[in-house]
């Protein structure tokens, strides 16, 4: 399982930036990452109801990382590189690796996915 630093450098790295040596760091990368980390996570935690949040798992899986990653670079590509275009192709990945991360939540719950609902095929 990736550390905060490792998720984080990830993230930098997809939107062409430097990864960076520690959170303390004076960078315009460090600065961000460290007010958004905590902030990203929550929200992406609370946008679903995670098998591993509920049973209490401490390390967040690959799959959750792999959302996240995602999304970090998404809200970290306008303040450090002002590309919109990298921007909207960061959200469409992430929306993707979300439904996936999902799938794979449910998979490994054992809870079965509601299928041919014509409102959530809508919203994903």
């Amino acid at each position: 399982m990736p550390n905060k630093l490792e998720i984080i450098n990830t993230a930098l790295l997809k939107i062409g930036e430097n990864p960076i040596e520690s959170l303390t760091d004076q960078s315009a990368s460090a600065i961000l990452a460290d007010k958004l980390f905590e902030p990203v996570t929550r929200s992406l935690q609370d946008s679903y109801k995670w098998e591993f949040i509920a049973t209490k798992v401490e390390d967040y899986p690959d799959y959750f990382c792999g959302a996240l990653v995602l999304k970090l670079a998404e809200e970290f590509c306008i303040p450090l590189t002002d590309n919109q275009a990298l921007m909207r192709t960061l959200r469409d990945l992430f929306k993707d690796e979300l439904k996936q991360a999902k799938l794979t939540d449910l998979r490994i719950s054992g809870r079965a996915p509601v299928k041919n609902f014509s409102l959530i095929n809508e919203r994903y």
